[in-house]
Order: structure tokens, then sequence, then C-alpha cells
């Protein structure tokens, strides 16, 4: 019996799983952000556009702290069902859906913002309609 429990907690076991954990994190929770461009507008005035073309979608990271006011994401030209609030902190961007009780984190590698202005540690992203304000915590 150890020697199975040695066997099934083992770093090759450990390879075949994780790949399979990524897979079933994906079809948990749909890709919300898909396709996703956000023109907007820091609290200042400043103007802001992030890219989210090509963002990764990983299941299950948990968000702390005030969700801040959250909005609608525009997917594929309809709301999102669910009211969505972003959260960038390190280079991960966090999603919370509203009412859903699902929360997921998007890989920030891809995440760009123009025109000279950068998306701090810890802002939260918050979405009304197609306007992306930054609001500080």
């Amino acid at each position: 019996m150890t020697a199975i429990r040695k066997l099934l907690g083992g770093p090759i076991v450990a390879l075949f799983l994780r790949p399979l954990r990524a897979i079933v994190a994906r079809l948990a929770l749909p890709s919300l952000l898909h396709g996703v461009r956000l023109d907007g507008e820091t609290p200042d005035g400043r103007a802001i556009h992030i890219d989210l073309l090509r963002a990764e979608l990983y299941h299950g990271i948990a968000l702390g702290g005030e969700p801040g006011e959250s909005g609608r994401v525009i997917v594929a030209g309809r709301a999102a069902a669910h009211p969505v609030t972003l959260r960038l902190k390190g280079r991960a961007l966090y999603v919370r859906c509203e009412g859903s009780g699902k929360a997921a984190s998007l890989n920030a590698r891809r995440l760009q913002a123009y025109r000279h202005e950068r998306v701090s540690h810890g802002d939260w992203l918050c979405l009304e309609g197609s306007v992306l304000r930054l609001t500080f915590y």
C-alpha cells in the first residue's frame, strides 16, 4: 500500500497530472476575456488601451480585498452574463465574475498598456460599458 502511494504521489505521475489539470481548469471556466480590447481613461482623464487578445486564462485563483465597482465585459459584441471585476497584481490579471462564484487569473505577459501609461501593481480595472477606469485602493 505504501509503495502504491509513493508511486501515485511521485514526480512522474505529477508530470502527467499537470497538463490534465490545465485542461480541466480551462473547461471549468469559460474564457470570458478572449479576444477583448479595452479602451478607456484613467481617473485624471489620460487615455489608455489594454489588449487582451492573447491573454491566457487560468482557473482557481481567489481574490482578496474589496472588489471595487464592477461593470460588464463586452465579449464578441455582447455583454458577459455576469458583471466582471479585474485586478492586476504583479504579472497576473485577476478576474472575478460577480454572482457566478467563479474566479480566474490571466497571464499578463501579453497585457499591454499604450500611450506611456502603466497599469500598476494592485490597481483595480473597473469596466463600465466600453470605458475602462483605474481606481486605486
